[in-house]
């Protein structure tokens, strides 16, 4: 049986303090101001945390904290996907504090549905989901660098001097059918 997956990791610099990057990010209410994707959140339980990311495609996810370090890391899994491609995946947010600032990355791993041709569609998805985290993350730095609750107009993809690239993977595994 094929497995395919998508894996980004993205890194940005946040000109904040570790804790603030992380109360904004973390908190799923500030989740569609950042992050245009997202239609609405909703909080389904609180220990563990559970979250329901409802996305303006009108699919959506409920993820589950496995771990809250705050404000050093957190790590999440899709408890329920109705997604047309994602079938389950899992997350890692991690802030390190770096001469006043804050390095954020985040690292994703999506399951893909058994689909036909979903094998080809990798890199599409994998340039996709990519150029989605990528510009949600420069909306959270811009919001929280001018201490606004408010998203920018437009976003800047092209604050790239800010961004440390990370080679985003795509690929397929092999595993044997039972």
């Amino acid at each position: 049986m094929d497995v395919h997956f998508v894996k980004i990791r993205q890194r940005i610099v946040i000109d904040r303090n570790k804790e603030d990057v992380w109360d904004y990010t973390q908190n799923f209410s500030n989740r569609p101001e950042w992050d245009r994707s997202v239609k609405a959140v909703d909080i389904v339980q609180k220990n563990p945390t559970q979250v329901k990311l409802v996305f303006k495609n009108d699919s959506n996810i409920t993820l589950e904290y496995q771990m809250e370090n705050r404000p050093n890391k957190a790590t999440l899994t899709i408890r329920k996907s109705e997604s047309r491609i994602i079938q389950t995946g899992s997350g890692t947010s991690s802030f390190e504090e770096r001469s006043g600032t804050t390095l954020w990355t985040e690292t994703v791993t999506y399951v893909m549905k058994r689909k036909p041709l979903m094998g080809l569609l990798l890199p599409w998805y994998n340039l996709l989901f990519t150029i989605k985290l990528r510009s949600a993350m420069h909306r959270a730095k811009s919001i929280l660098e001018r201490g606004e609750n408010r998203p920018q107009e437009q976003d800047d993809l092209s604050a790239a001097s800010a961004t440390e690239w990370v080679t985003a993977e795509a690929g397929q595994e092999r595993a044997a059918e039972d």
